[in-house]
């Protein structure tokens, strides 16, 4: 199960603390374009498959889409979406 930027499990950062600024300069755009497809790779090579199922809903939708505007190829990743 994946999660977004900013949550209280992805606060480690090698270099920057939450209490950066820069540590907050990010949007959905880089998290669809940088996070959702590093997740989707790390899960399928973890797992061996060719396709995983995508289960998102609102965030999770939005980032899905927007890396596939991104990256189309994706689509091949990812055999069943289920969106809210």
């Amino acid at each position: 199960m994946g999660n977004v930027r900013g949550n209280t499990y992805s606060r480690k950062h090698e270099i920057l603390s939450p209490d950066d600024a820069r540590f907050w300069k990010f949007s959905w755009s880089e998290m669809g374009k940088f996070d959702v497809p590093a997740s989707i790779d790390y899960a399928l090579n973890v797992t061996q498959q060719d396709q995983l199922y995508y289960v998102g809903f609102s965030m999770g939708t939005t980032v899905f889409f927007t890396m596939m505007n991104y990256h189309p190829e994706y689509n091949q990743k990812v055999g069943k979406l289920c969106a809210r």
